[in-house]
């Protein structure tokens, strides 16, 4: 077992124009910078109910989260100017999407009636193929997954034909050109796509995904003490709001940061069916610290990458604890295991294995399908994605050391064998 190698790091860091509008905001006073980008959540919440010409976002858990996240980006993520704007934008719109979705249930209370029967779910650490596995399991008729554009704005709800017309759909598109612009290597780490599926947990309140994007300790601390009923509460409050107007299928949906939340997740969900992807984490790592020094890079004032890597192995570390934790007392039944290896090497085989385990049926047209999608989305298509462990100042021996509950539970399929049914 060994991770991939390479002469040259990749440059972690933002394109010159952006460089030049954080310098500016590096010679402005503390006082000043705060003004202009704010992250004070009672100043953004102001903001939020003058854009929607709403008052009452609701009380308690949804609060708390938002001002452990500011303070921990006020105190301890170094942000540079790009970065304050990015996360008082992102929470002032958590906000937004508050207001607009409890005026959405007010007007229509059958919303919160909305049947989401049985689930898809794909979990497994980052870097292991669930974005590759959600794109081919959604080419079933019968699945729904959210589109980016949906995930940043869900509220209100829109009809099929009047989707293209939607401004909400023009400002996801925009941030997501903005975001190739600020730092072109991410495209070549992680695609994004306005109008592709992308993770459910942007439906959620208080993930780790923050935490990816800046040194924010406290708030990781925070987070995984959190009891998450709460946040899959709302999770599946939006979903509704997705689904309403739409005929009824299955939802497939997809997250890394589901792991630590599992047991909440089907606590909300019990008819949830969850797949787990598993690579071997001499690669999953160095991958990962990739993903998080480019997204620091757009957010923060330096990046080292050899101060990434501890981090960010403890935060997988502490992610696949909880989850190791709370799998051990779930039912087995819920749960589908495959590798990488299998994904790449026989896609259509496994999304048959997935579809006929959890009942969402597998023809001839579906296999055509992703046969298509695999040639018209060749690997490497934005670029390659080039890593190393030791750029980000860790060895093998540290990985596989904290790595070591996982291999025990799933060593076979971390080396590349077939899943269990």
């Amino acid at each position: 077992m060994h991770g991939p190698t390479r002469s040259t790091p990749p440059p972690y860091r933002v394109s010159m124009p952006f460089r030049a509008l954080n310098a500016v905001g590096a010679r402005m006073g503390r006082s000043a910078l705060r003004a202009l980008a704010p992250l004070d959540v009672d100043v953004l919440s102001e903001r939020a109910r003058r854009r929607t010409g709403l008052t009452d976002p609701g009380e308690g858990w949804f609060w708390e989260g938002l001002r452990v996240l500011s303070a921990s980006l006020e105190d301890e993520a170094d942000l540079a100017l790009l970065g304050r704007l990015g996360f008082g934008d992102e929470i002032e719109r958590q906000i937004a999407n508050r207001l607009l979705l409890r005026e959405d249930v007010r007007r229509e209370p059958r919303i919160a009636e909305q049947r989401t029967p049985r689930p898809v779910f794909i979990v497994g650490y980052p870097r292991t193929g669930t974005t590759l596995l959600h794109n081919l399991m959604i080419l079933h008729p019968d699945a729904h997954a959210p589109r980016l554009w949906r995930l940043q704005a869900p509220s209100p709800p829109v009809r099929p034909e009047d989707e293209a017309r939607d401004p909400r759909r023009a400002a996801a598109r925009r941030r997501v050109r903005f975001a190739h612009a600020v730092c072109p290597i991410f495209a070549t780490i992680h695609e994004l796509s306005a109008d592709g599926p992308e993770e459910c947990v942007f439906l959620m309140q208080n993930t780790l995904l923050p935490c990816v994007r800046a040194e924010t300790p406290s708030y990781l601390r925070w987070a995984l003490a959190q009891d998450l009923v709460p946040d899959y509460q709302h999770h599946r409050r939006q979903l509704q709001v997705l689904q309403w107007g739409r005929p009824e299928g299955r939802w497939v949906l997809k997250s890394p940061f589901h792991l630590p939340g599992i047991a909440a997740l089907l606590q909300v969900y019990p008819d949830a069916c969850i797949v787990m992807t598993h690579r071997d984490p001499l690669r999953v790592v160095p991958s990962f610290c990739s993903l998080v020094a480019a997204a620091r890079a757009m957010h923060q004032r330096r990046v080292d990458p050899r101060a990434v890597g501890p981090g960010a192995l403890d935060l997988l570390g502490a992610m696949m604890d909880r989850f190791l934790e709370a799998r051990a007392r779930l039912d087995p039944a819920r749960f589908l295991d495959a590798s990488y290896e299998e994904l790449t090497a026989d896609p259509a085989g496994l999304v048959r294995r997935i579809h006929e385990r959890f009942g969402l049926g597998f023809d001839g047209a579906v296999a055509a399908r992703i046969e298509g999608w695999m040639r018209e989305h060749p690997q490497h298509r934005c670029g390659v994605h080039r890593y190393a462990l030791d750029e980000f100042g860790l060895t093998e021996r540290e990985v596989l050391d904290r790595f070591g509950g996982y291999l025990e539970r799933f060593g076979e399929l971390a080396a590349g064998k077939r899943g269990r049914s």
